[in-house]
């Protein structure tokens, strides 16, 4: 808040806004718009190399340095900044009005970025859970010095709500479609363009980090 004191123009504040207002106004700003990519390929990249049943791939992530890890890098910024933006600018090319491609690609590629939160919260969801039991031995023992602060340092591990597991991540990704689909409407409407295009986009992305996860 030291910034707000003595700020001698006085246009530093600090405001309450609704959650998402962002996205209310889409940006024109390429920078922005991969910033989306990012958060959307690496989610189904690592829900992949993480979660999923191919141990190449394992092994390629973890051995850092090594020939495999050189080409899993490779691969893994080909996908988020040329193989994800591209096919999103072939799914748009034909949406013919005045406004450049480059602008149309900035501001429809704000209808990604609920995708990609929801897409993070679905993978998170597959840790959190898994290692929630951890919390009440780290409550108990906050600095690893050996406390028992509530008498649940040495609480055993175990799963906890993994039956809701599958059920909640399905909703977050599903709630991230609708979401991704409101924002491509606003953002569309923005730039006098059809929001199909990016919708099927998104619905494309769903499936599969649904198949991922699930």
């Amino acid at each position: 808040m030291e910034c707000i004191r003595t700020c001698p123009h006085d246009n530093i504040a600090v405001n309450l806004r609704p959650f998402s207002a962002d996205l209310a106004k889409p940006s024109t700003r390429i920078d922005e718009a991969f910033k989306a990519f990012i958060m959307l390929g690496s989610a189904i990249i690592y829900a992949g190399v993480l979660l999923g049943p191919w141990g190449a791939f394992k092994d390629a992530a973890y051995n850092v340095g090594s020939g495999a890890w050189f080409i899993y890098a490779a691969a893994f910024l080909a996908i988020i900044f040329i193989v994800l933006p591209g096919l999103f600018t072939l799914g748009i090319l034909n949406l013919k009005n005045i406004i450049p491609l480059k602008q149309r690609f900035a501001s429809l590629s704000t209808a990604l970025i609920p995708l990609g939160l929801m897409f993070w919260v679905a993978f998170s969801l597959s840790f959190v859970l898994t290692n929630a039991s951890y919390i009440l031995a780290a409550l108990s023992d906050p600095l690893g010095l050996g406390w028992n602060l509530f008498g649940t340092a040495n609480a055993a591990w175990q799963p906890m709500l993994t039956s809701i597991l599958a059920p909640a991540q399905t909703l977050a990704l599903v709630g991230g479609l609708i979401w991704s689909a409101r924002t491509a409407q606003k953002a569309a409407g923005e730039v006098k363009v059809s929001p199909i295009p990016v919708i099927v986009y998104c619905f494309i992305a769903t499936s599969l980090m649904l198949w991922l996860l699930l």
